[in-house]
């Protein structure tokens, strides 16, 4: 019998150790959950000292949240519903939105500093300004178009089309003589289709 009860008070001196041991410790510290939940009801995890948080596979948020500092994200990120972005970035690969609030997509640039708002093409620029849309070659050529009309320019040649008529300026000369005798400011078209005005 007495050795019986030694035995049971061992048992109850280590049940003592061990109940010590957790009420001293830290509970959650090198703890793990498998297919379980922990659950946070009107309280707060905070993460601090140097503390990381490694998700791995996937994870949800829900509700209203935000992020100070930097933050790296690697593959595919899908925004779905509305998105806002405060202050200048950019975003690499085939699209950028660059300083100014320019973007550019593949070869396309739109600038809406340049002339009140610029399409950059391989060279060449589409811009509004007021009521006036110009297209403009790398070369110097254009096309402009505002609210009374047309005007195409090109080699220090200009032809207007306009609610009034339509006029041409810049145009190369030929003599009465070599026009077939027509009056001085008349037209003229030669074999090839040159237009020539007769000084």
């Amino acid at each position: 019998m007495l050795s019986n009860l030694a035995d049971a008070w061992g048992w109850i001196a280590r049940l003592i150790r061990r109940i010590e041991r957790i009420e001293s410790g830290a509970l959650l510290e090198n703890s793990s959950i498998t297919g379980g939940r922990m659950r946070f009801i009107g309280a707060v995890l905070r993460l601090d000292s140097g503390a990381l948080l490694d998700l791995v596979g996937q994870w949800r948020f829900r509700g209203n949240g935000a992020i100070t500092g930097d933050v790296v994200a690697e593959g595919k990120w899908t925004q779905n519903g509305p998105w806002e972005f405060n202050g200048d970035g950019k975003i690499f690969g085939d699209v950028q939105v660059l300083a100014g609030g320019r973007i550019r997509v593949g070869q396309i640039v739109l600038n809406p500093s340049a002339n009140g708002g610029t399409i950059e093409v391989g060279g060449h620029t589409i811009f509004a300004s007021g009521n006036v849309l110009s297209m403009n070659h790398s070369d110097g050529a254009q096309v402009v178009l505002n609210s009374s009309g047309v005007s195409l320019l090109g080699g220090g040649k200009r032809f207007t089309l306009q609610t009034v008529g339509a006029g041409l300026s810049g145009l190369p000369t030929v003599s009465s003589a070599g026009a077939g005798g027509l009056p001085s400011g008349a037209l003229w078209v030669d074999s090839s289709g040159g237009l020539f005005r007769v000084a």
